[in-house]
């Protein structure tokens, strides 16, 4: 989860780790002093994910993002038009480095714990 506010031009993502039952094992979250668009910020958010769970050593893991353009951008490789495009290929080399297939669309405002963490 990521949230821009742009008058003060600070991000903040939001992480949270959960187990196969959904009960979250570990959260934290990141704050930088630069305003992102929405598709720039989402995508920073999922890349920094993986590469939170490559370190972690949280093999295999899945990725789930509520932003629906993103994930479509990712699972369907379409970057090479997009104005993230190195940051899509980054993701995309980094799921096939960990064997992620795709990332799954998660419902719509429905994680609160990376919300609250972002803001």
């Amino acid at each position: 989860m990521a949230i821009t506010d742009l008058r003060n031009r600070r991000t903040g993502f939001g992480i949270v780790i959960r187990n196969h039952d959904g009960f979250d094992l570990f959260s934290c979250s990141l704050f930088l002093d630069i305003g992102l668009d929405f598709l720039s910020v989402n995508l920073v958010s999922i890349l920094r994910g993986l590469k939170l769970g490559k370190r972690c050593g949280l093999l295999p893991f899945c990725v789930e993002s509520d932003a629906v353009n993103v994930v479509r951008m990712i699972n369907g490789g379409c970057h090479l038009n997009s104005s993230c495009g190195n940051i899509i290929c980054d993701i995309i080399s980094l799921m096939k480095d960990l064997s992620i297939p795709s990332i799954s669309l998660g419902k719509r405002r429905s994680n609160r714990a990376a919300s609250n963490l972002a803001k």
